[in-house]
């Protein structure tokens, strides 16, 4: 009796113990979705803020490259527009008909060495230019020309000189318009006759210009523009050692009326402005500005300074270095707007590129994606503070359930355990009575609580059954009697 008492209430235990073990799953499996389901929601908010930061940061970046590109090729346009006039009026002073007089001219040799040899009376030293010049006179240099024959050269192209010399004048106003042109020349093709604005020295002393002459027309900013057939060349930057800094040369080739090539008009151009222009340029925290050419060097760079050029102009791969490729390179200078991303010096950097559309160059912007990306940790701390207290109400309140299931669990085992508890005992009692041998009969109440018997599931069909049987044996126990 004992056991079976022990196995009936191992019944309820094994039910109430089965039924919080699937209620406890449940919660758990239902908890770790959840919980899943948040992590994956916060690392897709977190990637996608840190995708949506970076293409704003690139559409930012790209627009101020963009207004950089635009400020520089408005610079350069306007000192292109400033040679093909000048290209223009050399042609008119060549051509048929023209009645320009001749304007005195003046050898370059005596602007220096004034003492020595006529020279414009305004020729002064300017320390800009480490040298003296004249800002109403043109110089001019032949190969071969020294101070003590000079003038044979000048009888023989005085015609020439003659007419080139209205060039003075529009040389001035240029260079009082575009302060940026350092130098104004032209070259003729046929003799190397070189005129200069302002006018200065230009062949050196006399015992270089015998040993060592200067022939313009050999020098590769000479024979770039001649090779353009008349277009405009941007010729690739030098340094000048006099200012320490950069100069760009503009020039396109002048002919005459029958399709001969005369020579070439030309401009060096300071690229100081454009370089302040670059500097100033800040982006973010950190963020900077850089000019570079086509072929990857660098024109104006925050962290190249003026001296570094005397050597010829370092290339972006060596100034960035870090994990930028040649193939990273390759699409910068690719003449279309885009983006690279690399790292350096153990940071991440993100590089907008967009070109001038003038000179071959490409003006880039520079950023730290930690600048860009400085919202992020911010982000995620919200994230896992959110979760973190996603996760404590997940916990409460699954506690809160399993307690609540539990006392449901129990009040449903109850109910399910109760009527069989009734039935059980009335069926024990009076089996006791029937097969343990009690000669005495002792009536006992067989009536199943009707509260059993009246429900309309399978308990009540079992205890409708039981109180038939029973009713049959208590009317047998009667008989006995």
């Amino acid at each position: 009796m004992a056991k079976r008492e022990k196995n009936r209430r191992s019944f309820k235990a094994t039910v109430m113990l089965t039924f919080l073990l699937i209620t406890g799953a449940t919660i758990v499996l239902t908890s770790m979705v959840s919980l899943t389901f948040g992590n994956t929601i916060g690392g897709m908010t977190s990637d996608v803020s840190t995708q949506s930061l970076k293409q704003q940061a690139t559409d930012n970046a790209l627009s101020i490259a963009t207004t950089t590109s635009d400020i520089i090729k408005e610079k350069l346009s306007t000192a292109e527009g400033m040679i093909l006039s000048l290209g223009e009026e050399v042609e008119n002073l060549f051509s048929s008909g023209n009645t320009f007089a001749y304007r005195e001219v003046y050898y370059d040799y005596f602007f220096e060495n004034t003492a020595a040899g006529p020279h414009p009376s305004d020729v002064h030293f300017d320390p800009k230019y480490g040298i003296n010049v004249s800002w109403n006179y043109s110089s001019w240099y032949i190969p071969g020309s020294t101070s003590g024959n000079y003038l044979t050269f000048e009888n023989q192209y005085k015609s020439r000189l003659g007419l080139v010399s209205n060039m003075d004048p529009l040389f001035k106003s240029v260079h009082n318009r575009v302060p940026e042109f350092r130098w104004l020349y032209f070259t003729f093709a046929d003799t190397d006759m070189f005129i200069n604005y302002p006018g200065s020295i230009l062949g050196g002393s006399d015992v270089d210009r015998v040993n060592d002459p200067w022939y313009p027309t050999l020098d590769d900013w000479y024979l770039e523009i001649a090779a353009g057939n008349g277009q405009t060349v941007f010729v690739s930057p030098y340094f000048d050692p006099i200012e320490a800094v950069l100069m760009i040369s503009i020039g396109k080739g002048v002919y005459y009326q029958n399709g001969t090539l005369m020579g070439v008009i030309s401009g060096d151009i300071s690229i100081d402005s454009i370089n302040q222009q670059i500097i100033n340029t800040q982006v973010y925290e950190t963020g900077y500005a850089a000019l570079i050419q086509g072929d990857g060097s660098v024109v104006a760079h925050p962290k190249v300074p003026a001296t570094a050029y005397e050597s010829g102009a370092p290339t972006l791969l060596s100034v960035e270095s870090g994990t930028l490729t040649q193939n990273d390179i390759t699409q910068i200078t690719s003449g279309v707007t885009g983006s690279v991303e690399y790292s350096r010096d153990g940071k991440d950097y993100l590089l907008v590129y967009s070109p001038v559309g003038k000179g071959d160059y490409i003006c880039i912007i520079v950023v730290p994606l930690e600048e860009v990306l400085t919202a992020i940790p911010l982000l995620n701390n919200r994230i896992a503070t959110t979760l973190s207290q996603t996760i404590q109400s997940i916990f409460f309140f699954s506690g809160i359930g399993l307690v609540i299931a539990s006392v449901i669990g129990w009040r449903i085992i109850v109910d399910i355990t109760r009527p069989l508890d009734q039935i059980w005992r009335k069926i024990r009692v009076l089996l006791a009575q029937k097969f343990t041998g009690q000669t005495e009969y002792k009536p006992i109440d067989l009536r199943i609580d009707p509260e059993i018997t009246e429900r309309g599931d399978e308990f009540g069909d079992l205890g409708r059954a039981l109180q038939g049987v029973m009713d049959t044996l208590g009317k047998e126990g009667e008989d006995q009697k």
